[in-house]
């Protein structure tokens, strides 16, 4: 099984080269795993989608082995695509709450990036008082 020599991350703005090898299992000096690469693809998606990214994927992952397959460079391109930002909030169903004051309450707000942890924790807030 080839070792890892190196990653190499292109094509991010958003995010720093070294806060998205974080996100990787596959590491420099640790066994060359496909599906390791599998899960890393899917962890930088996931990364990406937290932060309102919704569109981006891993666009190439290109493997460069050694001629006797000691080790290998992996090169992973990422496609970012766009921000994904919030048109609107309505809010519905509601008895006991004016929908305003629920908006009031949220720390998401119409024309911010779709951020799902802040979106996720003004859901729960809401849930709790209601």
């Amino acid at each position: 099984v080839p070792i890892i020599r190196s990653i190499a991350i292109t094509g991010n703005t958003v995010f720093t080269e070294r806060e998205l090898l974080g996100v990787l299992s596959s590491k420099p000096s640790l066994p060359y795993s496909e599906t390791l690469l599998s899960n890393d693809r899917r962890g930088i998606a996931d990364t990406y989608r937290l932060w309102g990214y919704v569109d981006a994927y891993v666009d190439t992952l290109d493997r460069k082995f050694a001629e006797d397959s000691s080790w290998v460079d992996l090169t992973i391109k990422i496609n970012e695509g766009l921000q994904t930002v919030i048109g609107s909030i309505v809010v519905s169903g509601q008895r006991t709450m004016a929908s305003d004051e629920i908006l009031e309450g949220f720390e998401t707000r119409a024309g911010d990036p779709l951020i799902e942890p802040a979106l996720e924790q003004d859901i729960d807030a809401l849930l709790a008082k209601y």
